[in-house]
């Protein structure tokens, strides 16, 4: 269970390096200078922040995301009535903390998500970004 749920937050990081890369190569030649280029360079940009962000967000370790499965996989036996509670209320306060979000404006997975984007964007555009 536990390599099946880090299957995902794997691919995406995979793809924000390859746009990264992509990205980086393309800054370097100048092909971005161009009308066709500058479209493209937009799109490799929010390709390579959207994957991380959905890397990260979803190797949160509250349930149904990914990171609750990764979260059962490592922790000892004798926490599994702790996870086993998690997984009942996860959802709840999924939605919770999301409705949160949405009624003050304060996004609050981004506030956790945010430095992670931030760093991996600088690390996979060798700091360009």
């Amino acid at each position: 269970m536990l390599w099946v749920a880090l299957a995902g937050p794997a691919a995406n990081m995979i793809l924000a390096f390859a746009s990264g890369i992509l990205l980086t190569s393309f800054l370097g030649s100048g092909f971005l200078a161009t009308a066709g280029g500058a479209f493209l360079g937009n799109m490799l940009l929010y390709s390579l922040q959207i994957n991380l962000a959905l890397a990260i967000f979803n190797l949160l370790p509250i349930p149904p995301l990914d990171g609750s499965k990764v979260l059962r996989g490592v922790l000892p036996y004798q926490y599994e009535h702790m996870a086993d509670r998690l997984e009942y209320y996860g959802p709840y306060v999924l939605m919770g903390i999301i409705m949160l979000g949405f009624f003050t404006g304060i996004s609050i997975f981004w506030i956790f998500i945010g430095p992670f984007v931030r760093f991996f964007s600088a690390l996979f555009t060798f700091g360009l970004m």
